[in-house]
């Protein structure tokens, strides 16, 4: 939670925390501790005095009290599991549960009507312990509240120093320095220099805006020989999340001079204008706080609307679905149930819409309805991903605006995987989930067969430790342009569903990485670590959203509402704007609050939360109303809303709307709505909010249609109506080239270390005795300890000698530039640095090493580095062979 609210008061610096505790002192909270574990002892010794007693009088008066809460036959279980609380507690212990039941308050409140409650003195006792500790408990979370609010406050005031230092600025920083400049300037020489460049300014969108930004411009333009202008729409004011201030607006408008307000709509059909209108006139206080009235409009565009059926019958613009438990037992649908009968419900009108309209039975403004008309709006990036689940189900392409970024991606995943086998390619769980991924694409029957063969596992390792060496000398993006290739990963990827969405975000991933890769240049391992921080969401980068395809216009487009917003669409679809405005009040939230000028206040203890969690409550019905305001107003013709009988729905923008009138007090809505809407709606039976529902219908002159659990369709005619021909699948006969030469396969370039290995396929493989496999020359025998031929076999010791041979300056190297590299490279390949002077002493003799009989010195410490190629590549031809014939050959000669 913590860590939520630091990232909170980060990124919008302006919030107060509450409360404004004081520390308590140190002998305060010991004085609290030592009456506690008095209070403790006492009634330990008191129950250990009178256990016979304490029973019997809770027996014998048994049936004066609750038998719910005491019954008869567990009382002997209480005092039982009570002794064993005090005997294991040499030391106070904090109140169990079962200790309240024994306090002198609960037996009260457990004794029946009319009937004098059962005393004893330990009853007194156990009230004593647990009223201490109620206090003691209050001292902690006060304590704890203000290192919290220490903590949050200097980590604010840290990391702009830390900023500062490292000469880092953001926008947000930006914008301070002017407000702290223009606010400490006493003679106001920066606001009269820019009002003598800029003597007037337009807002546009000023609902957006926020304190610190407000601040700034009244500060310059409040001035009588400037003008301000300030466009905005508090009903759309829906991006609090990220600092936007509703009341920031509010008090900008009190100190106009002059207010306008644009009655006509150039979005919507002038039928579907009349249904939000409708809809939003049921309350006069539609938008909850009375300073967002709503006022009536009308549209300026000409009618359009859906035609459905073989007779082309007009649709009504807003259609409302009601949906009921199916289960009679329950009152209400869970929130998980009533999700997965929506997914389905809009997944078949949307197939059934589209059906229609290839068989030209549903026409909008007199063409046939496309995928590309339609919109589903949502709050939550996982309802975006279920209702694309439902479209691909039925075979509608769907493409999800959200804001979501690409290191969400699906695909992400798959990339981690390959890239933590290529960095560590002899780690088997790692290879196992880069093959099974999709870049790789085996099944579990092939990674059984792979991992069953050795050859043919010893095979990948080979692949991954050629991309390894690739990655580790070239860089990270020709590596993986090589893996794309010859591991066939395009083709794998789009013959997924959603194909072409995956291999472009996994191109995205890759590009975003390697301009990682060339700025920090962070090596292998590094590369990695910030491939996880992202992932994580714990770092940013640049341009990391979702990039659109041209494929993505004829598609059903999910958007989230905030990311709708400005947007139009000739369907929308609103299946999700029946959540309620319940908080949860273990979870930190923001509010403004009414007694302090609307200040954005963050609550960080539990009882301030309790304290205020009612005006947060009201303020989130305030931001749901905005939200579903935007939701509706995104059509221009037609727009399918859901509402139902759903847990927690008695709060939602449309049960407000049509309910909540009667809650409105003087013109005002009181604190309590929430309770209040709960309470009202609760108590309402199913009859009563089918008559509102059809009300609302009869109100808007046949512009809302109401139906229950389903919307109403026109059954599809094939037989009468002609198939569209921009739909008609076109049939080719297809047939595959023929060749007629012969392509002659009988060769292969390979190495040696692959033949003395009996490998077959070996091509592309860097000979760095890899294969270390006996190979029935000599017996096997044990090297000696802390020898040459002691060291480690395999891959990555033949890539390390390589590597090491590569580097040695065999002219210039001394004793300590060869120690200093061997030390360097056996930490870079995970040796253990005990194996230096070993190494070393072996550099030092191949430097030494005589290279020819006739000439002593001609060795390798005479040659200049200039002279001498590392790596010598060489082909040798051969005729046809065996290895199993070059393997007797060497056995043969050996002995």
């Amino acid at each position: 939670m913590i860590r939520e609210w630091i990232t909170y008061i980060i990124t919008v610096p302006f919030v107060t925390i509450a409360p404004d505790t004081v520390c308590p002192s140190e002998q305060d909270i010991q004085n609290l501790e030592n009456e506690y574990e008095l209070h403790f002892v006492r009634a330990k010794e008191m129950f250990n005095r009178h256990y016979q007693d304490i029973e019997d009088v809770l027996c014998f008066n048994n049936k004066r009290l609750n038998q719910t809460k005491y019954k008869i036959d567990n009382i002997p279980k209480y005092m039982n599991q009570l002794g064993a609380f005090f005997s294991d507690a040499p030391v106070s212990r904090l109140p169990g549960e079962l200790l309240y039941k024994f306090q002198t308050r609960k037996i009260i409140e457990g004794t029946n009507k009319n009937q004098t409650p059962p005393m004893h003195p330990f009853f007194d006792a156990c009230e004593s312990v647990i009223d201490t500790y109620s206090n003691l408990e209050k001292l902690y979370e006060n304590k704890m509240a203000y290192i919290k609010k220490e903590f949050m406050q200097n980590a604010q005031s840290q990391l702009i120093e830390k900023k500062k230092k490292l000469q880092i600025q953001s926008f947000d920083d930006l914008l301070h320095y002017v407000y702290n400049a223009l606010k400490n300037d006493i003679e106001n020489r920066l606001a009269h220099s820019l009002r003598k460049q800029y003597q007037a300014a337009l807002i546009d969108e000023f609902q957006d805006t926020d304190p610190l930004q407000y601040q700034i411009f009244y500060r310059i333009f409040n001035d009588s020989q400037c003008a301000l202008y300030i466009i905005g729409d508090p009903k759309q004011a829906i991006y609090s999340f990220r600092g936007a201030d509703l009341f920031a607006y509010l008090k900008g408008v009190q100190q106009t001079d002059h207010q306008y307000t644009l009655d006509t709509n150039w979005r919507s059909s002038p039928l579907l204008v009349n249904a939000i209108n409708t809809i939003f006139m049921q309350n006069p206080n539609a938008f909850v706080y009375g300073d967002i009235a709503f006022h009536k409009v009308t549209s300026a565009l000409p009618q359009i609307q859906l035609y459905l059926g073989k007779d082309q019958a007009p649709q009504t613009p807003l259609q409302l679905m009601y949906i009921n438990n199916p289960d009679t037992g329950k009152k209400q649908l869970s929130k998980e149930k009533a999700r997965e009968i929506i997914y389905k419900q809009v997944g078949d009108h949307i197939n059934t819409l589209l059906n229609l309209a290839r068989n030209n039975q549903a026409l909008l403004n007199d063409r046939a309805l496309q995928a590309g008309d339609i919109a589903i709006l949502v709050r939550k990036n996982y309802e975006a991903r279920h209702i694309q689940m439902a479209l691909h189900e039925r075979g509608i392409p769907g493409v999800v605006y959200s804001q979501e970024r690409v290191w969400e991606s699906r695909i992400c995943m798959d990339i981690a995987h390959v890239m933590a086998a290529v960095a560590d390619y002899q780690n088997e769980q790692h290879l196992k989930s880069a093959f099974t991924s999709a870049l790789i694409g085996m099944n579990a029957d092939t990674l059984i067969e792979t991992t069953g063969d050795s050859n043919l596992w010893d095979e990948w390792i080979q692949r991954f430790q050629h991309y390894h060496e690739i990655w580790r000398k070239k860089g990270f993006m020709i590596m993986f342009r090589l893996l794309l290739a010859r591991e066939n990963v395009r083709a794998r990827i789009l013959s997924m569903p959603d194909g072409e969405r995956l291999l472009t975000d996994l191109l995205h991933i890759a590009e975003l990485l390697h301009q990682v890769d060339m700025e920090k240049k962070p090596g292998m391992s590094g590369l990695l670590e910030y491939f996880n921080r992202y992932r994580a969401g714990e770092q940013y980068t640049k341009h990391e959203s979702h990039i659109r395809l041209e494929t993505d216009e004829n598609a059903v487009k999910i958007v989230t509402i905030h990311k709708s917003k400005g947007l139009q669409y000739n369907i929308v679809y609103c299946p999700f704007l029946w959540d309620g405005a319940k908080i949860k009040t273990k979870k930190p939230f923001v509010f403004h609050d009414p007694d302090n000028n609307h200040t954005l206040t963050l609550p960080i203890t539990q009882e301030a939360r309790e304290s205020c969690k009612k005006r947060a409550q009201m303020e989130y019905l305030a931001e749901n109303m905005r939200l579903f305001y935007v939701a509706l107003t995104r059509a221009r013709y037609h727009c399918f809303l859901v509402h139902g009988d759903i847990n927690e729905s008695s709060s939602s923008p449309l049960s407000w709307l049509l309910h909540g009138k009667p809650c409105i007090q003087n013109n005002r809505v009181p604190n309590t709505i929430v309770d209040q809407l709960n309470t009202l709606i609760g108590k309402m039976s199913s009859t009563a909010i089918e008559d509102a529902l059809n009300n609302l219908a009869r109100d808007s002159q046949e512009t809302i249609q109401v139906s229950f659990d389903s919307w109403v369709l026109p059954e599809i005619d094939t037989a009468k109506s002609p198939v569209l021909k921009d739909r008609q699948t076109v049939t080719k006969n297809l047939s595959c080239l023929q060749l007629n030469q012969t392509i002659d396969s009988n060769w292969r370039v390979t190495s040696f270390s692959a033949l003395t290995s009996n490998k077959t396929h070996a091509s592309e493989i860097p000979d760095h005795d890899t294969f270390t496999k006996d190979i029935g020359i000599l017996e096997e025998k044990q090297p000696k300890p802390g020898t040459i031929f002691a060291f480690p076999k395999g891959a990555r010791p033949g890539t390390f000698m390589h590597e090491l041979l590569e580097l040695v300056d065999f002219e210039k190297a001394d004793t300590t530039q060869i120690g200093l590299l061997v030390n360097e490279k056996l930490t870079e390949y995970g040796f253990d640095p005990k194996w230096q002077d070993t190494i070393a002493a072996l550099i030092h003799r191949v430097r030494n090493a005589q290279l020819s009989t006739n000439d002593p010195d001609f060795r390798f410490c005479h040659i200049p580095a200039a002279h001498g190629i590392n790596e010598l590549g060489f082909y040798f031809q051969s005729t046809i062979f065996k290895p199993i014939a070059l393997k007797g050959l060497l056995k043969m000669f050996h002995g």
